[in-house]
C-alpha cells in the first residue's frame, strides 16, 4: 500500500511537473490561432501565465499579454495592438477534446490599438470624397487634413480640422473648421463634412467597449475593455 502511494504522489508530481513545462505553451499556441482567426493580424505573439500552470487544465488563464502587428478593421488598419487581460476563460472540454481553443470569457484588462498618421491617412483617402490629401497631421487637439480639393465650383489647397471621439462605442471624426486657400469655409461643414465613422467597434470580433483617445509622438492610441458575456 506504501508502495502504491508513493508511487501515485510520483506520477502526480510528473504530471504537475509536465504541465508547468508544456501546458503553457500547447495553450498559447491554440490562443494564438483562435484570436488570429478573428482579427487576421500580420503578426500575433502572446505570453500566457497561470499559476499554478496546471490549473489551465481547468480552463483558466490568469494573465495573457499579446502583441499583434498590422490588424485590418473595416477600412482602418492598426500599426499594433496590444493585449493586457486577466482572467480569461475557455472550454477544457473544447481544447483537451477537440484540439480547438472556444474563448468563454474574455476577462477583465484593457487592448490598446495604435494608428500612424499614414494609416490614417490611407483611410481618409478613402472616406472623404473630393479631397486629394497630402498629410494627416495627428496632434493632442484632434487632427489636421491637408491636401487639395476640387468641388467643381471651388477649388484649391485645402485643410480641415476637427476632432477624433468616441460616440456610441465607435470612433468616430467630426469636422471643426474647413480652409480652401486659407479661408474659413464653415458653411460647408454641415453640406459636404459630415461626421465619419472611423470604426464601430459593434463589429469588433470580441465584445469591447471604447474607453478612451490619446495621442503621442504623430499617433493615435485607442484603448478599449474586453466586456464579460
Amino acid at each position: 500500500m506504501k508502495k502504491f502511494i508513493a508511487f501515485l504522489v510520483i506520477v502526480i508530481v510528473a504530471v504537475v511537473v509536465a504541465a508547468q513545462f508544456f501546458l503553457p505553451g500547447f495553450v498559447a499556441n491554440k490562443l494564438e490561432r483562435e484570436i488570429s482567426n478573428k482579427l487576421h493580424p500580420e503578426t500575433i505573439s502572446l505570453r500566457i501565465e497561470s499559476s499554478p500552470a496546471i490549473a489551465m487544465v481547468g480552463g483558466r488563464v490568469d494573465l495573457m499579454r499579446g502583441v499583434l502587428e498590422n490588424v485590418k478593421l473595416g477600412n482602418l488598419n492598426f500599426a499594433d495592438v496590444h493585449m493586457d487581460v486577466n482572467n480569461l476563460e475557455f472550454s477544457p472540454v473544447a481544447l483537451f477534446m477537440n484540439q480547438t481553443m472556444e474563448i468563454q470569457q474574455m476577462g477583465k484588462g484593457e487592448i490598446e490599438g495604435t494608428v500612424t498618421s499614414a494609416d490614417l491617412k490611407t483611410f481618409m483617402e478613402q472616406a472623404v470624397k473630393g479631397l486629394s490629401i497630402k498629410d494627416v497631421v495627428i496632434n493632442s487637439d484632434g487632427i489636421e487634413v491637408i491636401g487639395s480639393v476640387d468641388m467643381g465650383f471651388v477649388r484649391g489647397t485645402a485643410n480641415i480640422k476637427g476632432k477624433l471621439e468616441i460616440k456610441n462605442n465607435a470612433l468616430v471624426f467630426s469636422p471643426q473648421r474647413f480652409e480652401i486657400n486659407g479661408a474659413g469655409i464653415g458653411g460647408l461643414n454641415a453640406s459636404v463634412l459630415k461626421q465619419i465613422t472611423v470604426y464601430d467597434f459593434a463589429e469588433f470580433p470580441i465584445p469591447v467597449k471604447a474607453d478612451r483617445i490619446e495621442t503621442e509622438n504623430g499617433e493615435l492610441h485607442l484603448f478599449v475593455n474586453p466586456i464579460s458575456k
